[in-house]
């Protein structure tokens, strides 16, 4: 059995020893720099790739609102021209729309604090 020790023992110890004759210490720095670069560049892509979901939930947002507010004022028009069904029409639009921009409202909130902190956490890269 203390055969098997002793060649086990001399097997990692040539292996430990090769080792560290291939590491060299700026090779080895030199990965861990471009590591870290590789880790800062993917970490702004996250970052730009979050402000502009949040541009665009932010554009459909105001446009869902804008429409909803359209919808309402052809409601008022149907209404004063005594067409009720036009602005029954009208007001289901308009309810479809507000729901649409409570939703981008939703997902707005939700956005803000993982855009927080792709931001806070680059900041600490840099």
């Amino acid at each position: 059995m203390s055969v098997l020790n002793r060649i086990t023992t001399l097997i990692r110890a040539n292996i430990n020893d090769a080792l560290e004759r291939a590491e060299n210490p700026e090779v080895m720095l030199d990965q861990i720099l471009r590591d870290m670069y590789d880790g800062i560049r993917e970490a702004r892509e996250q970052v730009v790739e979050a402000v502009a979901q949040q541009k665009l939930i932010q554009r459909d947002l105001e446009q869902a609102r804008e429409l909803a507010e359209k919808w309402r004022r052809n409601a008022e028009l149907a209404v004063a021209q005594g067409d009720d069904a036009l602005a029954r029409e009208c007001l289901i639009r308009k309810r479809d729309y507000e729901a649409n921009a409570q939703a981008q409202e939703r997902m707005l909130a939700a956005q803000e604090p993982v855009l927080n902190k792709l931001k806070s956490e680059l900041a600490l890269l840099v």
